[in-house]
């Protein structure tokens, strides 16, 4: 469950069953990605971006991948839009992990916390995932724990009450001075930095959130932070903002040290050129 839907007062809308996209669109056969460089050092952070539907209808067949348990949830879905952004996005994060790990992308066992966040023993390398809209986002990095949250930005009914409820007073005072069409910008750039964070902790999402303050310069590339209830004193945490297509906004949190800005990757078929940025 992320922030936004824990902390919603008004119920979604209900997703429309259909799907608009063209049935004769063209369809290619398995990924790979041997064209890509697998090094990652401990804090070096890999970031992939992806467009769920756009690789969902170029690339079919996703369930031969994934495990029984990830096929029930994605038979779950009341809408296939919604099964099979799932299934592309759980296919697209075993593909890039085995890259990673030089194994093969069915054969990764995951094991899930209590907060539902998937993790893969035996190894140093940590991911964390984020999807919106059909956009998703993939953070890894080797020895640090890691999050990253990507959201469109829109207009929401209850943006000035979850404000005052996850912004610092400071925070509520930049949001507040922000023009009427410049508002959503803000309040998605500060809500990403902080469900990132959450995400890389692992805390609930009880916690009082306006005692971190990720705002006080929205152009700031990287924030330093230290978590409230982190019994080492001393450990850091960085913040920082992503850059992302018009609409959204993300943002990824590490553990410090590490290296900043991420190297930042195209899962190939989620654009017209493939390829790193």
């Amino acid at each position: 469950m992320s922030l936004l839907s824990a902390f919603s007062v008004i119920p979604p809308q209900a997703e429309s069953a259909s799907n608009n996209e063209s049935a004769g669109a063209p369809r290619e056969g398995p990924l790979r990605l041997d064209a890509f460089n697998a090094s990652l050092s401990p804090g070096e952070i890999c970031l992939w971006r992806a467009s769920l539907d756009r690789i969902a209808l170029r690339h079919p067949g996703w369930e031969r991948i994934l495990a029984a348990d990830e096929q029930a949830r994605a038979a779950r879905f009341v809408f296939e839009r919604d099964r099979t952004r799932y299934a592309a996005g759980r296919a697209v994060l075993r593909i890039i992990l085995g890259h990673y790990l030089e194994r093969p992308p069915a054969g990764l066992a995951f094991r899930y916390e209590p907060n539902g966040k998937p993790v893969l023993d035996g190894t140093d390398l940590s991911f964390n995932i984020s999807h919106s809209d059909g956009e998703a986002l993939f953070a890894l990095t080797r020895g640090r724990r890691i999050g990253v949250d990507i959201e469109r930005i829109r207009e929401l009914p209850e943006m000035e009450l979850l404000a005052r409820r996850i912004f610092s007073p400071a925070e509520r005072d930049l949001f507040g001075k922000r023009s009427v069409d410049q508002r959503s910008k803000t309040f998605f750039e500060g809500w990403t930095r902080k469900e990132a964070l959450v995400k890389a902790v692992g805390a609930g999402l009880s916690m009082d959130l306006t005692g971190i303050e990720v705002l006080s310069d929205p152009d700031e590339p990287l924030r330093f932070l230290s978590w409230p209830e982190d019994p080492q004193p001393d450990h850091r945490w960085a913040v920082g903002g992503l850059e992302r297509d018009p609409g959204f906004a993300a943002a990824a949190a590490i553990e410090w040290p590490c290296l900043w800005p991420p190297r930042t990757f195209v899962f190939p078929g989620s654009e017209e050129g493939d390829g790193s940025d």
